[in-house]
């Protein structure tokens, strides 16, 4: 399975029992998850229903799940509270008479007012729309998982595409690394010398090589390459095991130690050319680093 993109977009249409619900899911990038819903106001008795559901199946990202609901029972009847709309009512002629107005209430602002009107048939069928509800957003989050798997499976072609050239950026300072090594010991070993002879002073040849030697072991990068090479290894064992949950945050720690490493790799390379090889190696790294981002 392809690790999955934080990206995404959903929709769905279903009729059942005389409902019909129109469902949009939308997933952005984010560094948690962060859920929010807009339901139509008939949808009251699922409020609260979605949440649950989706932190099972989402791990990360800005999650926003739009529903709309149409109803063939309140199209057909109505029932009214007239308990509730006397009581508005009666509110009203009061403050009409405190104000000094001449007409009262209406039956179309009565009608408006909050739970005077409701569909007949919503006290009847509401654990069928509860059902309902909950089967149609199982549908939209599957939908919604085969496009961020599709996202997820070109973005981890980018990234392996990128740690190729990450490896043969290291596999190129590798192959070179001897070579400058030994060009720049030598030359080290020239200038103290050189310079121990300007300023007149004597010193052992087992010593000067010595000191150089020593100078030369802060500046040797074999440990970094080591961990960088580890690193990459984990990298692709973890980005080819078809992981899903969770991946891109140890993704996204293992991009940091890679970058780590170069740059203290690039910091001791006294090498202008192998200098160019290790900015190569992290400006990929950098891409990466972007791109792990969008993964869950």
């Amino acid at each position: 399975m392809a690790p999955r993109s934080m990206t995404g977009f959903a929709r769905v249409e279903a009729s059942q029992d005389g409902h019909h619900l129109t469902m949009e899911l939308r997933s952005l990038n984010h560094r948690h998850l962060q859920f929010k819903s807009r339901l139509s106001d008939s949808l009251a008795p699922c409020e609260g229903l979605a949440e649950p559901i989706v932190r099972k199946r989402i791990q990360r990202g800005a999650v926003s799940l739009n529903v709309r609901h149409q109803s063939e029972a309140a199209r057909s009847a109505v029932s009214f509270d007239r308990e509730l709309a006397a009581h508005y009512n009666e509110q009203l002629e009061q403050l009409i008479q405190e104000l000094g107005l001449a007409k009262g209430p209406s039956l179309q602002i009565l009608l408006s007012l909050p739970g005077v009107m409701q569909p007949a048939a919503e006290s009847r069928n509401t654990e069928q729309l509860r059902a309902f509800f909950v089967d149609s957003l199982g549908k939209i989050l599957d939908l919604l998982d085969i496009e961020r798997e599709r996202e997820g499976a070109e973005l981890a072609l980018d990234l392996n595409a990128r740690l190729d050239a990450v490896d043969q950026g290291l596999a190129e300072f590798e192959r070179r690394y001897p070579e400058q090594q030994s060009a720049y010991e030598a030359r080290l070993l020239e200038r103290v010398r050189r310079f121990l002879r300007q300023e007149g002073h004597e010193a052992q040849d087992l010593d000067v090589v010595r000191e150089v030697a020593l100078f030369c072991e802060k500046v040797d990068v074999s440990e970094e390459r080591t961990r960088l090479r580890a690193h990459l290894r984990e990298f692709r064992r973890l980005l080819d095991a078809g992981e899903d949950v969770g991946i891109g945050r140890r993704l996204d720690f293992l991009t940091q130690e890679l970058l780590r490493e170069t740059h203290t790799m690039g910091a001791k390379t006294v090498e202008g050319e192998l200098s160019h090889v290790v900015l190569a190696m992290r400006a990929e790294l950098e891409r990466v680093k972007e791109q792990v981002q969008n993964l869950e």
